[in-house]
């Protein structure tokens, strides 16, 4: 197994064996959106400054074999995995400060990402397959060409092994971890190249790229369209941010906003505009939440996303669909589609 250097830093990251921990401690599943927990009765940066997570940024620099980064995941244990547009997979072991490259899975696009509890990884591709490690993403299995088209929306968890995808415009779901799928038949009428929300209590939200949303009541089984939310293009989202509240924006850079859990829906206006939003946004609890527009400005909400500042352009061009993940203890990780990663932790504020 190969590895890289992360960024100017230079330090090479040597992978450990991480123990099983129950997957019931890194799901979002109760109403106040609680996230990975940090060392019980520990200060730590974050629950001292949670108005700073998201602030500053670093660039940790290119990482080849190169392609758009899409898809990230925290699993835990400050580990983080993400893939690129050329199906290669990347993962920390230190809250993405340091990266190792683990292989190329495909020659097809990995995008969106889940991660399911105890180990278990699963990654879709623009080729129809699906991919799944157990041992938090150091090895992986083809579970082979699960769907027909592209898969170019994100993975789903709901907690006791359910996983839910949108390929194209079929929706996939798998009791089993991801193990096996069950193709639930055409849902949408036009495709799905955006995110999918689990908002607790049964409830999946996506947006379609007609600009409509879809919800389901029954943990992925029956889905209702809601309409034409957005006039363009869904490519970003939604994300849930706790106490039924969901965001997503789309192509001209409008942000939309539920409160809810996704049965209606306000338009806040042409945040990022002219700049689209593609890169999925991150819920850090407090009321932050965080996206990317195209042009690379990263944009933060205090207020559960009702209002937005713009950060400044951390990036160059930003692809990812899900590329953006929080991973407890103030750390932010985006990448790009000029093969960088991003990251920003509430100590680079403190070291200011």
């Amino acid at each position: 197994m190969a590895e890289i250097k992360s960024g100017a830093a230079g330090v090479i990251t040597n992978i450990t064996q991480i123990a099983t921990r129950n997957h019931n401690d890194l799901q979002n599943r109760d109403a106040t959106a609680a996230h990975p927990p940090e060392a019980v009765g520990v200060l730590s940066p974050s629950s001292m400054f949670p108005q700073d997570i998201g602030k500053n940024w670093k660039d940790l620099g290119v990482f080849p074999p190169l392609g758009a980064f899409d898809g990230f995941a925290y699993a835990g244990n400050g580990i983080i995995v993400c893939g690129n547009g050329n199906g290669h997979v990347f993962r920390s072991t230190d809250y993405g400060l340091t990266w190792t490259y683990i292989g190329q899975l495909t020659v097809c696009r990995l995008i969106g990402i889940a991660y399911a509890g105890n180990g278990i990884l699963v990654f879709g591709s623009d080729c129809g397959h699906v991919f799944r490690s157990t041992n938090y993403g150091l090895t992986w299995a083809d579970l082979g060409a699960i769907s027909g088209s592209g898969i170019y929306s994100g993975i789903a968890y709901a907690g006791n092994g359910i996983l839910v995808f949108v390929s194209i415009d079929h929706v996939f779901r798998s009791t089993d971890y991801g193990l096996t799928w069950t193709d639930l038949g055409v849902i949408a009428t036009v495709g799905l190249y955006a995110g999918i929300a689990y908002a607790g209590n049964g409830i999946f939200v996506f947006a379609d790229d007609g600009g409509h949303v879809w919800r389901s009541l029954d943990i992925g089984l029956t889905w209702t369209d809601l309409g034409a939310i957005s006039a363009t293009w869904c490519e970003s989202g939604p994300a849930y941010a706790g106490n039924g509240i969901l965001v997503f924006g789309d192509d001209s850079g409008h942000v939309f906003r539920s409160t809810d859990y996704g049965l209606t829906w306000t338009d806040l206006g042409a945040i990022s505009a002219p700049a689209g939003i593609y890169s999925g946004f991150a819920y850090t609890g407090n009321g932050i939440l965080v996206f990317a527009d195209t042009v690379g400005h990263v944009w933060r909400s205090t207020d559960y996303g009702l209002t937005w500042a713009d950060l400044g352009a951390i990036s160059g061009p930003v692809f990812g669909l899900s590329g953006f993940v929080y991973a407890g203890n103030g750390v932010l990780v985006f990448g790009t589609q000029d093969s960088h990663i991003f990251r920003s932790d509430i100590t680079y504020k403190l070291d200011e």
